[in-house]
């Protein structure tokens, strides 16, 4: 995924995050209660080694099928040492900054695995069967947006290259407006460019699709799924030029002869200012990661087979980065990029995923804070439409 991030993370504000979300989910002998009354008073349960381990080595050996062997002594030597320095930090008996890179590393996958889960999607909803009761936090809060979860997800598509089977996953887009899907301004380039000589009086700023490389959104990409809901990017309607917002808007062509279903409808947005803050709103963002380009150890204990499939990713919001970036932990890796942040509470797309990698926090444009934007505007009032 190329990089907008402009709020990079010290070591310092890395430390304090890792530390703050060990005892949240109780992995150290300071865990802070929840707020009591509603699903918040769900109580964070110490998981067991062999919970954490099983996990991690499931993941593993999903990944990587035929190393089962690495994969048992890898999750081993994360989940031991991931839980033994938990709870050294959370008890003050050692410092982040006595920590080394593959430490620290171990310490986020099992901060991950353990609350941050990157559930499969099948027909729409998160398939929490692997649950264990580490996850009875999130399955409330599934189970009570149950409908309009299923809702988002069918909205959420998978940006594929390719003329034919078998499609290759590249990123995530949502119906943003009628036949209209936003993603990313940096994912634009993987299936349009841009005619410099054209920029300075086109209304599109030069971009046209790449007619040596089609590109489908399937909005049924799911583990093992046989049905899918395929459109044909038509046209680009909008590339963010500068460096923020990371935005991109298409306009996807009528049904084909394999669409199941017809165009899905547009997902609603939060476009109100908010005025209570957002650190620790409950969030999720539902997406297409695929394999990271660094092939990462710790991206495969988190996710386990990235085949680009859809995924549903619980989190957090952590903070409001300036005025319009929004810092949350929900899982992500590549592909994800142009995936919904969306809020539990009120069921609406708060915020647009633009950039994530392991032992980082991720960051998605704020949407209310930039509601007046030109793009944003024309894809509500259907002027993009077709």
């Amino acid at each position: 995924m190329i990089s907008r991030a402009r709020f990079p993370e010290s070591t310092e504000e890395r430390a304090e995050r890792v530390i703050k979300e060990i005892k949240k989910l109780g992995l150290g002998p300071a865990a802070a209660p929840r707020e009591a009354g509603g699903l918040e008073s769900v109580a964070p349960k110490s998981p067991s080694l062999q919970e954490v381990e099983q996990r991690i080595e499931w993941n593993l050996k999903a990944a990587s099928p035929g190393a089962t062997e690495l994969a048992r002594a890898v999750a081993n030597k994360t989940a031991r040492e991931g839980l033994d320095l938990a709870a050294s930090l959370a008890g003050g008996h050692v410092s982040h900054r006595d920590l080394n890179a593959g430490q620290l590393a171990n310490l986020e996958a099992v901060i991950q695995v353990i609350g941050r889960p990157a559930w499969f999607v099948e027909g729409d909803a998160p398939d929490t069967s692997a649950a264990t009761a580490k996850d009875d936090f999130w399955v409330a809060y599934i189970n009570t947006a149950q409908n309009a979860i299923l809702d988002i997800c069918a909205r959420v598509g998978c940006i594929m290259v390719g003329s034919a089977e078998p499609f290759v996953p590249v990123a995530t887009g949502w119906l943003i407006g009628r036949n209209t899907l936003v993603t990313n301004a940096h994912v634009a380039g993987a299936v349009a460019r841009q005619n410099a000589a054209l920029a300075a009086t086109d209304v599109r700023q030069g971009w046209r699709l790449r007619t040596d490389r089609p590109c489908v959104v399937d909005f049924r990409f799911e583990k093992g799924g046989s049905k899918h809901s395929r459109f044909a990017l038509d046209e680009v309607l909008y590339v963010e030029g500068g460096d923020k917002p990371d935005l991109a808007i298409f306009r996807l062509k009528p049904p084909t002869a394999d669409a199941a279903g017809g165009m899905p409808s547009p997902i609603v947005m939060d476009l109100k200012a908010q005025s209570n803050g957002w650190a620790k709103r409950n969030v999720f963002v539902a997406g297409h990661p695929i394999k990271d380009l660094a092939d990462d150890q710790n991206v495969f204990k988190v996710f386990g087979e990235l085949d680009g499939t859809k995924r549903f990713s619980p989190g957090c919001v952590l903070e409001l980065l300036g005025t319009d970036v929004l810092a949350h932990d929900c899982s992500t890796t590549n592909g994800s990029s142009g995936s919904p942040l969306v809020d539990f509470a009120s069921s609406k797309v708060v915020g647009l995923h633009y950039f994530g990698r392991p032992g980082a926090r991720n960051e998605a444009v704020l949407l209310s804070a930039i509601a007046d934007h030109p793009a944003i505007v024309r894809s509500q009032t259907g002027e993009w439409g077709i």
